[in-house]
């Protein structure tokens, strides 16, 4: 008449469970491992951390969620494909998230929902493809594989506080598309290495916002950014703070593109133009090869309400659309 059984610390239910078997098969302290088939999803966890977590399948849905007392690094490794997969995860300590091959398609929500508010470091291995996604933490991507984005709700990948691609990051994100920005940030960007392009956008490119007096900024010093957008009054890198290209680094290379045209905006009662560059605060650039292009009608090239400071690097800004008219404005 027994209901529960009890693994390292850990209480099943057993109405719940279906089977029981032994593959003698290893796992390392402090793992994860999240393995994708379809409308299914197989989790392994290491025994050591077992009891801190509460892990939760729902066909093909994981949700998995630190407990207080977590001390020590988890590492999550996901992998395989779904079509209506998704993967969230919370908790109060920092963690590793691995791609690992990894295709998932969520139609109601993120495919990757990580809430946990410290840092995140994603690795990237192989090439995977995510219909949209979200992070609450400190995202630092490292490793040298291939991460493609699509935001059919809203955002490709929105971030409450910062995003890093570190220095010895060889890899490459491509955001294809977005209902809205690419990548839109709540604190700060940087950009220290690897290959970053946006395309395929309906609003920025990038946008990162201020959280706090001291946020909203964005540090290009390595690697490669691309941005092309093309809706109306969209900026290609927008920030509420400074915008900074230097070689602290490696020489980064910057090229961005837009065709958007000018909009009316009814709600400031002003036309908005669109921009490559844009910043509510200071632009410097030190270094680096930074190319922009705008064509639409009443395009900027480089936006800032502030300083601009120019000291080294090889900048070129072309701008070749018309002027903008909105009739009845």
């Amino acid at each position: 008449d027994g209901s529960r059984l009890t693994i390292l610390g850990k209480i099943f239910q057993l109405k719940e469970v279906t089977r029981m078997y032994v593959d003698h098969s290893d796992v390392a302290d402090n793992s994860v491992s999240v393995t994708y088939n379809g409308s299914a999803a197989a989790v392994t966890v290491a025994g050591n951390c077992m009891s801190h977590l509460d892990v939760t399948v729902n066909g093909s849905a994981v949700s998995i969620v630190q407990d207080e007392t977590v001390d020590t690094e988890i590492s999550y490794s996901l992998s395989g494909a779904s079509d209506n997969g998704s993967f969230y995860m919370d908790g109060h300590y920092k963690a590793t998230v691995v791609f690992d091959n990894l295709s998932l398609t969520c139609a109601d929500s993120a495919a990757v929902n990580i809430e946990n508010g410290k840092r995140i470091a994603i690795q990237l291995v192989g090439e995977s493809t995510f219909k949209d996604s979200k992070a609450s933490g400190h995202s630092e991507f490292d490793g040298d594989g291939t991460l493609n984005l699509y935001g059919y709700a809203k955002h490709a990948y929105w971030a409450d506080e910062y995003v890093q691609l570190k220095k010895k990051f060889t890899g490459t994100i491509n955001i294809l598309y977005a209902k809205k920005d690419g990548l839109n940030v709540n604190q700060y960007f940087l950009q220290n290495g690897g290959h970053f392009n946006v395309s395929g956008t309906l609003d920025d490119g990038i946008q990162v916002s201020a959280d706090d007096e001291e946020g909203g900024y964005a540090t290009i010093s390595g690697g490669s950014l691309t941005i092309d957008v093309t809706a109306a009054g969209s900026k290609g890198l927008k920030c509420d703070g400074n915008i900074t290209i230097d070689d602290s680094k490696s020489a980064p290379t910057v090229t961005i593109t837009n065709s958007g045209k000018g909009k009316w905006d009814s709600d400031d009662q002003e036309v908005k133009g669109a921009a490559c560059m844009s910043s509510d605060a200071n632009v410097t650039i030190a270094a680096g090869q930074i190319s922009l292009t705008a064509t639409g009608s009443g395009g900027k090239g480089l936006k800032c309400d502030s300083t601009l400071t120019i000291t080294g690097g090889d900048l070129s800004v072309t701008t070749t659309g018309t002027t903008y008219v909105n009739i009845g404005c």
